[in-house]
């Protein structure tokens, strides 16, 4: 659940957040996409896209391409102050973030969360393998194994003698209750 959102996010993708807006045409649609602004990162890019490149036809194909998606993401993410993967959960600009990358995201807290149950069951099954086989050194099993009991303590008038009777469970549980005298 420590992860963060971004590493999830390019988990095998190539992390475009630090590429100059002219370098990321080049490579995704060669010199035919030159932009006169080389200089700027293409975080900023993603605050007015059209302010860069005028093509409307060139700004839908780069808003199709899976590493712009994954960047508009991430940058939707950061402005909902989501850094990490239990943060996910809670999120509520969920249906803001593209499908490709909800999908990872929820596909990621979905893994984690069966890790988390079976490692819970586990510990379970080990822990009460544990109680099961554990004796404690310096107890007579008498001891150890005991359960809850009472003494009830009783005059017999056919003996005329005093009895004690151990019976299980607490006194509460034979419907008795104590009255003050």
């Amino acid at each position: 659940m420590c992860s963060t959102v971004c590493d999830i996010l390019l988990d095998g993708e190539t992390d475009i957040s630090e590429m100059k807006l002219d370098d990321f045409l080049r490579e995704h649609f060669g010199s035919r996409a030159a932009v006169e602004e080389q200089n700027v990162g293409m975080w900023f890019f993603l605050e007015s896209p059209d302010a860069y490149i005028k093509d409307q036809q060139l700004l839908e194909e780069i808003s199709n391409l899976k590493d712009y998606q994954l960047l508009t993401d991430m940058r939707k993410i950061a402005d909902g102050h989501l850094n990490y993967l239990e943060d996910w959960m809670d999120f509520k600009g969920k249906d803001t973030v593209t499908p490709l990358g909800r999908k990872k995201l929820n596909d990621a807290l979905t893994q984690i969360q069966k890790e988390v149950a079976r490692l819970n069951a586990e510990e379970d099954v080990r822990r009460d393998t544990e109680e099961k086989t554990t004796k404690l050194e310096g107890f007579y099993e008498s001891v150890y194994g005991a359960k809850w009991g009472h003494v009830l303590g009783f005059y017999d008038n056919k003996i005329r003698e005093n009895r004690m009777e151990i019976h299980e469970g607490n006194h509460r549980s034979h419907g008795r209750t104590r009255r003050k005298v």
